[in-house]
């Protein structure tokens, strides 16, 4: 009995230490992609947001709701990160936090809208709009930048044209590079 219950927690352990777990399993198609995405908690994000160095990526479960943005925003900055031999990149998912108008979704956008100031507008309401990435150093948020750009109609664009994504890259790199990450 007791072999079965050291094998059976040396099977949890081993299994359970891939951190990368919850993001494949909310972002399907980036199953077979090498990533640094980490799905984690609202209380260790916030916590990140207020003392810790990282990157921060608040985008929605695709499986909840597939967020054309994400889809284009989320392999750029996972190659841009991988590029500069980042860690990791933290994913907090929003859609239920930000659907729901939680508690923990107030704290987090009354938190942002503080220190960043230029939050999205909808329906008269500030909003955390998604993808939303957010470069963060020793508690202090040295950028962000929501979604893709804006075109004339001041719409967010999902197909990116190759100069589109290289002006993306180019941001991501920036933002990167303030944390003190170099090009390997």
């Amino acid at each position: 009995m007791k072999k079965l219950i050291i094998l059976l927690l040396l099977i949890f352990v081993l299994c359970g230490c891939d951190s990368s777990k919850g993001f494949n399993k909310d972002f399907p198609y980036m199953r077979d992609v090498e990533h640094i995405y980490v799905k984690e908690d609202f209380d260790d994000v916030y916590d990140l947001f207020q003392n810790g160095t990282g990157i921060v990526l608040l985008a929605y479960n695709d499986n909840q709701y597939p967020c054309p943005y994400c889809r284009t925003c989320i392999p750029i900055l996972n190659e841009v990160a991988i590029t500069f031999d980042c860690p990791q990149i933290i994913y907090l998912d929003l859609y239920n936090m930000r659907t729901n108008e939680t508690q923990d979704y107030q704290q987090l956008l009354n938190f942002i809208e503080d220190e960043v100031g230029d939050l999205e507008i909808r329906d008269g309401k500030k909003t955390l709009a998604v993808p939303d990435v957010y470069f963060i150093k020793k508690g202090d948020i040295l950028s962000h930048h929501i979604a893709t750009f804006k075109d004339e109609n001041g719409e967010y664009i999902v197909n990116l044209t190759d100069e589109e994504k290289d002006n993306l890259k180019n941001i991501y790199i920036d933002g990167i590079t303030s944390l003190g990450y170099n090009k390997i």
